[in-house]
């Protein structure tokens, strides 16, 4: 089942399709290209799709039609190995940013995928998945032991975060997906408790939407 939220509350459902898929992006497996545990992918401003591979700490790159390009790690020059990386996310400068989830960083590369600078953050926290506002200018990063959001300029500054483990209004249960609407509204999957909750710009809890399981 696909889900759809017209934001910032309302619930739409869908069942799932049922067309043929025209190629097949990142196969399951052990070689070249193909990828275990993928938990987001993002489109680069040259139209390729690129994502992180937590099972084998790379990351993988394809054109739209499906061509295999490269891999990235599990060695990033000058910044060690990658350990589960995540979360990817690119800005409109075509700068991307890959949550490195057992280093507990944020590695930010060009678009040409040449590392420019790490940060850490919250120590144990685990950044899962990424998303950026609408400006480009905010990193939000969902940190799924954490049990919380953080948010960074895409220079590494830290400029805040909410959220405490729980299931009340605004807290969280392993958040893990991230997103946010052209208004700037925060979507947050939050996994434990089989929750979305949205959040205004700075963190505000604006509501929840619950999905049966």
């Amino acid at each position: 089942m696909i889900r759809r939220l017209a934001a910032p509350l309302a619930l739409l459902a869908f069942a799932a399709p049922s067309w043929a898929a025209p190629c097949q992006f990142f196969p399951g497996g052990a070689s070249n290209y193909q990828v275990a545990s993928p938990p987001q992918v993002v489109q680069l401003a040259n139209g390729h799709f690129i994502m992180g591979d937590t099972f084998f700490n790379r990351l993988v790159e394809q054109t739209e039609g499906g061509t295999n390009l490269t891999t990235y790690g599990p060695s990033v020059p000058g910044h060690g190995a990658l350990n589960e990386p995540a979360g990817v996310a690119v800005d409109p400068a075509g700068h991307i940013y890959v949550a490195d989830r057992q280093n507990n960083r944020i590695i930010k590369f060009d678009s040409s995928m040449a590392p420019m600078m790490e940060w850490a953050t919250s120590a144990g926290g685990h950044p899962n998945n990424l998303t950026l506002s609408p400006d480009g200018t905010v990193l939000y990063v969902a940190e799924q032991l954490g049990n919380r959001v953080s948010m960074y300029t895409t220079g590494g500054a830290f400029l805040g975060s909410w959220g405490t483990g729980g299931s009340g209004p605004g807290q969280f249960n392993q958040p893990f997906g991230i997103a946010t609407d052209v208004t700037g509204n925060v979507y947050v999957s939050d996994y434990g408790n089989n929750r979305v909750e949205v959040f205004s710009p700075s963190g505000t809890y604006v509501g929840t939407v619950r999905f049966s399981v």
